[in-house]
């Protein structure tokens, strides 16, 4: 697995490339205020992800409404009568797994926290693996956010080793850790990797890292 200085340097390297990429969502390196523990040094985060109601249908003139309008954040502004939901997306390092882990929250609107189901609702994929796993162990609990403190959810990170152990064997990257500046690779190749697993769920893709060096 990886090492916490390995995860910051290879997350604020990943930060460092969304900067340079267009659209959205753009995932950034967020310090933390508390400096109690590494765990407290900062997260990748994304957020106010917009996900709309998966049965409606948006006229073509809100399209292009929604096309023409930015809030102050640069999301796409929402016409009125738009039913929505807005996501926040961190990702924090575990000491005892060693590993990265995806912690999230959904909101409406006016900034009613979203239930579980409601969230099941939204990602498919994600209920889908939620009810494979019922039988074995919880794939999403609730839990205090390690930096913030407050009622989030978490993709828990027990089957995350074995994974990620098979998915890095496949790639190989003999590079990550030989010469300066490889604990940054290192982190860099496992955060993608990892991102190209847990994000399809969420309906989000990893940052195309080859797009962003290619943009400098």
């Amino acid at each position: 697995m990886i090492e916490y200085i390995e995860f910051e340097e290879g997350a604020r390297a990943l930060a460092e490339c969304c900067s340079r990429l267009d659209g959205s969502p753009s995932w950034e390196w967020l310090a933390s205020s508390r400096k109690e523990s590494l765990e407290d040094s900062g997260c990748l985060a994304v957020k106010h992800v917009i996900y709309l109601d998966k049965n409606l249908e948006l006229p073509q003139e809100k399209e292009e409404e929604c096309d023409q309008q930015e809030d102050e954040a640069g999301m796409k502004a929402l016409p009125s009568g738009i039913d929505s939901h807005f996501y926040d997306f961190h990702v924090i390092y575990s000491h005892s797994y060693r590993v990265p882990v995806l912690w999230f929250r959904g909101q409406t609107p006016d900034g009613t926290p979203l239930g579980f189901t409601q969230i099941l609702q939204d990602f498919p994929q994600l209920r889908s693996a939620v009810e494979r796993m019922s039988g074995d162990s919880a794939a999403v609990s609730a839990n205090e956010h390690p930096l913030l403190h407050t009622p989030w959810y978490f993709v828990h990170p027990c089957q995350t080793p074995s994974f990620m152990s098979l998915l890095l064997k496949e790639q190989r990257h003999p590079a990550d850790s030989e010469g300066k500046g490889g604990g940054e690779r290192k982190g860099l190749n496992f955060l993608v990797s990892w991102f190209s697993v847990v994000l399809p769920a969420f309906g989000l893709q990893p940052p195309n890292i080859d797009n962003a060096h290619n943009a400098t």
